[in-house]
């Protein structure tokens, strides 16, 4: 199957954080019954366990509630890309760009390389890139999700 969606960290945390009521949850649930496996790089896993963590120290959740959490995340069905070319890709496009981080890139990259939709809930990243990179698509109450393939991308 090919992949039409990537995520990225914010996304995720967006879904795990708000739950079923979220319209990340949602786009996920649509994107499952039309068979779309998403794709992430797997800078995703630290970045959710980093969140998860600056979370834990700040005293909004506990241990054990990041923990569940994490293992949530780390259960959906997500198809990880660990190229090491990935990150010349993502230096590229940071500076083509003009971002202010390299890591953001690395999802754009990989969105770019497999021809796919990326998924963002950071407002900040959508507004930075979307005018040049229409494929950018911020989740929030009024987005409309694909749901088959043709509708993906």
């Amino acid at each position: 199957m090919q992949t039409s969606i990537c995520l990225d960290a914010s996304f995720v945390m967006r879904m795990a954080w708000d739950g079923a009521a979220s319209p990340a949850d949602a786009a996920w649930r649509s994107w499952k019954r039309a068979g779309i496996v998403p794709a992430a790089p797997l800078l995703l896993a630290y970045e959710v366990t980093n969140a998860l963590y600056r979370y834990v120290a700040a005293g909004k959740i506990s241990r054990h509630e990041a923990e569940d959490m994490l293992s949530l995340i780390f259960h959906l069905k997500i198809r990880f890309h660990r190229e090491l070319s990935l990150h010349a890709r993502a230096l590229q496009m940071a500076a083509d760009l003009g971002l202010p981080a390299a890591y953001d890139a690395h999802y754009l990259a990989l969105a770019r390389d497999l021809g796919a939709e990326l998924w963002t809930a950071d407002a900040r990243l959508h507004e930075r890139v979307h005018v040049q990179l229409s494929w950018v698509r911020l989740v929030g109450k009024d987005t409309t999700y694909p749901t088959g393939p043709a509708d993906a991308v």
